[in-house]
């Protein structure tokens, strides 16, 4: 579910990428019309990474997690953990879609904190984690 999650706000990212850009002329009036690309580029560019790199290391993880410890995906959660802080910021970059984005990064705060908490609470995992390998 993480991995969905991340997808799409991957997609609305991408679709609303005029409103970024419309935020970037908004907030330096000054600037000329190459410097508001440039700046809006780089602020989708800057949002786009995390929403491709994260849902790709999941999956690659999840392949292979049984032999691997759970470390890596606990710091990879708590990274994403530390990222909704980053909520401001994405809020004025897109105005007047405020309800969708404090929507998508509660349901992914959900599935982040449920998938840390099944990681480490539970005593399926524990003994999953622990078997090893035949």
């Amino acid at each position: 579910m993480v991995i969905l999650v991340h997808l799409v706000a991957l997609v609305l990212l991408l679709t609303h990428r005029d409103v970024i850009h419309g935020t970037v002329l908004a907030d330096n009036p000054g600037w000329s019309a190459e410097k508001v690309d440039e700046q809006a580029n780089s602020l989708v560019l800057q949002s786009v990474v995390p929403h491709v790199l994260i849902p790709l290391l999941l999956a690659f993880r999840l392949r292979s997690l049984k032999a691997h410890k759970r470390t890596f995906l606990t710091v990879l959660l708590a990274i994403q953990l530390l990222a909704h802080a980053s909520l401001p910021i994405t809020l004025h970059e897109l105005p007047g879609y405020d309800g969708a984005v404090i929507a998508v990064q509660a349901v992914s705060l959900v599935f982040e904190v449920s998938a840390l908490w099944l990681l480490w609470a539970t005593d399926d995992a524990k003994v999953w984690f622990t078997a090893r390998p035949r």
